[in-house]
């Protein structure tokens, strides 16, 4: 082989072992395999509807952690149950403050991984 391509080989070569190395910067250390985020917002509501029908915030919107891989709505209740220290059977999931409860994650309004 002539000198120019033994260069070329050695600089794919290179490149190559670029693309294999990880990020120094440890960016894609903490990426899940799965769709689903680290962290939801949430915002807790009173149990029982006022007098407009509508369920009223008893906390502001708070961050609450997401273990699992799976964005699933049992997964999602889980995280809440462990977050709010209550019964997983105790939480439920709304479409709006008006109802009605959700019975799947396409029913859920402005998810970002649509």
């Amino acid at each position: 082989m002539n000198r120019r391509q033994q260069t070329w080989n050695r600089l794919q070569d290179e490149m190559k072992a670029k693309r294999k190395r990880p990020d120094p910067r440890g960016k894609g250390k903490s990426k899940k395999s799965g769709s689903a985020p680290h962290e939801l917002i949430v915002q807790r509501l009173a149990s029982e509807p006022d007098n407009k029908q509508t369920f009223r915030p008893v906390q502001p919107r708070e961050f609450v952690a997401f273990p699992y891989e799976d964005l699933t709505l049992a997964n999602l209740k889980k995280a809440l149950a462990d977050h709010y220290s209550l019964p997983a059977s105790l939480c439920d999931v709304l479409v709006t403050n008006k109802g009605p409860s959700c019975t799947s994650m396409e029913q859920i309004p402005h998810r970002k991984d649509k």
